[in-house]
């Protein structure tokens, strides 16, 4: 992930076409896969904080 991240940094201004074209001849995820992935784990840590929010809540209401 780092280094699908790094490319695309480094090649920010060349377009989407270049971007793919060398996390392919790296052997990286696709934009599409690293898009999917980013999106898969939002929605964990999403999940994961709001059930953390409910057991504080429910801790707190505790005598």
């Amino acid at each position: 992930m780092k280094d699908a991240h790094a490319v695309i940094t480094a090649n920010a201004g060349a377009g989407k076409e270049a971007i793919a074209r060398e996390l392919a001849e790296r052997g990286l995820p696709s934009l599409q896969e690293l898009g999917s992935l980013q999106v898969r784990h939002s929605l964990t840590w999403w999940w994961l904080n709001r059930s953390k929010i409910a057991a504080e809540s429910k801790l707190a209401r505790l005598p």
